[in-house]
């Protein structure tokens, strides 16, 4: 991703994902990074909504599994707060 190849990230970070929720559930902990790498790929490829519910998926796992004021919960409010402004 660090390359800008989101197009090229997304189809394994979906893997990833998938596999995740499936041996480890949809609301573990550990597919809070992985939402939000597919957040910022939708971000990057200008699908603001698809990156907006991402986000506001791994958000409320993150509040859970973190707290509201911890770093990885604000991390997710920054990439929710910039797509809703780059939305329009």
């Amino acid at each position: 991703m660090e390359r800008g190849r989101y197009d090229e990230a997304a189809p394994g970070l979906r893997q990833s994902l998938t596999f995740f929720e499936t041996h480890f559930g949809p609301t573990n902990r550990r597919i809070i990074p992985i939402l939000r790498n597919i957040a910022r790929c939708h971000r990057f490829q200008s699908l603001y909504q698809a990156a907006i519910t991402t986000t506001e998926k791994a958000l409320v796992l993150s509040i859970q599994a973190h707290g509201e004021f911890r770093p990885p919960s604000a991390d997710l409010l920054s990439i929710l707060a910039i797509s809703k402004a780059e939305s329009g």
